[in-house]
């Protein structure tokens, strides 16, 4: 694009340097965009590269050294297919809140990374060093009370993410204790 400046009438060239690829989704953050790629002015389309079970929008900006374009109009709705999840909640723990019982804590998943309907975490745990099966029970929260644990005894433990499309990874087990006396 050419145009003239308003105080000497010298043309003035304006090269857009960059594109800025935006997208919302209207599931978790509805109304709220975030950048996703940026490409070299000289790319007139691009691969993207999208989680799943996500109900995308798009928008494109123009970038060049005076400043950033109004964005473009946004796309149609695009729902991703749904995976089972790659990974598992963060920051698991097992402590007693009671002499007799033992919480299992963790930071749940961000809606992004669930991939699927119907997130939910497999919570596993037995004593430690023993060859006991694994208790185990489905959750849709962030914690898990144990009852009627003996007192101050550590725990192998294992919180698993699942939807509806399967199970995510083999969880790492961390080392929790019941109450103490």
């Amino acid at each position: 694009m050419t145009t003239t400046a308003p105080s000497q009438n010298s043309p003035v060239l304006l090269v857009h340097s960059d594109y800025v690829i935006q997208f919302e989704e209207d599931q978790f953050q509805p109304g709220v965009w975030h950048d996703h790629s940026r490409f070299p002015g000289s790319v007139n389309s691009a691969v993207l590269h999208l989680s799943p079970y996500v109900n995308y929008q798009f928008r494109v900006i123009a970038v060049n050294e005076v400043g950033s374009s109004h964005p473009s109009l946004p796309s149609e709705r695009y729902r991703t297919s749904g995976a089972p999840p790659e990974s598992n909640p963060s920051d698991v723990k097992g402590e007693g809140t009671r002499k007799n019982n033992m919480e299992i804590t963790w930071t749940p998943m961000n809606a992004t990374s669930a991939f699927g309907p119907n997130l939910r975490y497999i919570v596993k745990w037995r004593r430690r060093e023993t060859r006991e099966t694994w208790n185990n029970v489905t959750v849709w929260g962030s914690r898990y009370v144990v009852g009627q644990t003996p007192v101050y005894v550590p725990y192998e433990i294992r919180v698993q993410a699942e939807n509806d499309f399967g199970k995510g990874p083999e969880p790492d087990t961390v080392i929790g204790y019941s109450g103490e006396d």
